[in-house]
């Protein structure tokens, strides 16, 4: 079984605060939790010795990051924070969108495991296998399976298919929800989404690594209702 969980953007309509987002969550029955860091003061001010308390029983943790994280004058601050937040908090690495060769440059050595996610179909790059294998190549990265975004490629759910058999061993874990119409990640139980529903009920090799929820509830009541969907599909 899988273990199940939140990105801490499921609950970013309440707060743009990391820590108070991750407040919300841990009220939860979750194995595992992606914490957003997408501003350089995000970074550099986290209250580490605050949070990780909240943690104790929370077995999978990982970070999401974006490059303008640390390209910034204090770059080498920005890297080592992670790199400490990672070291102190066990956590299975830091997330990235992809980026270019100069950007993927920055995060070589940098001392803590970098995982690089897949792209929706209205980005230029970072959707194909063809292009993880590439970067794969050349870069000893983890990778991260966008499902949605896998889907929004392809809805045959092919694609996500080989990108999950083709990366197995780099796969860290799978992000998970349904989007609107602008693209936004709402709950995967609202729409139902037929082929990443039975994707995720059907597919072994998905519930070898956890899955963490990204949908944007705007409801407290509606973590709980997405919880219990996910776990549904674990039956």
């Amino acid at each position: 079984m899988a273990q199940i969980g939140f990105s801490t953007g499921a609950v970013s309509k309440f707060t743009e605060i990391p820590e108070d987002r991750i407040n919300y969550l841990t009220g939860l029955e979750i194995d595992a939790i992606e914490i957003i860091l997408a501003e350089p003061e995000f970074v550099l001010n986290f209250k580490l010795d605050e949070i990780k308390p909240l943690l104790k029983d929370i077995d999978n943790i990982s970070i999401h990051s974006v490059f303008r994280t640390i390209k910034h004058n204090k770059m080498k601050q920005s890297l080592d924070k992670l790199g400490t937040i990672c070291s102190k908090l066990d956590a299975s690495g830091v997330v990235f969108h992809p980026g270019t060769e100069e950007e993927y440059a920055l995060l070589e050595n940098v001392g803590f495991p970098v995982l690089i996610e897949n792209m929706d179909a209205a980005k230029p790059f970072g959707k194909s296998v063809a292009y993880f294998s590439e970067l794969f190549r050349t870069f000893n990265f983890g990778f991260v399976l966008d499902i949605q975004h896998a889907y929004l490629n392809d809805p045959t759910m092919v694609l996500a298919q080989k990108l999950v058999n083709t990366f197995e061993t780099r796969l860290k874990h799978i992000h998970i929800s349904e989007c609107d119409s602008k693209l936004r990640h709402i709950p995967l139980y609202n729409n139902a989404n037929d082929p990443i529903a039975t994707f995720l009920r059907n597919n072994s090799k998905s519930r070898q690594v956890a899955w963490l929820d990204e949908g944007a509830v705007t409801k407290e009541i509606d973590l709980q209702t997405e919880l219990t969907y996910l776990h549904n599909l674990q039956k």
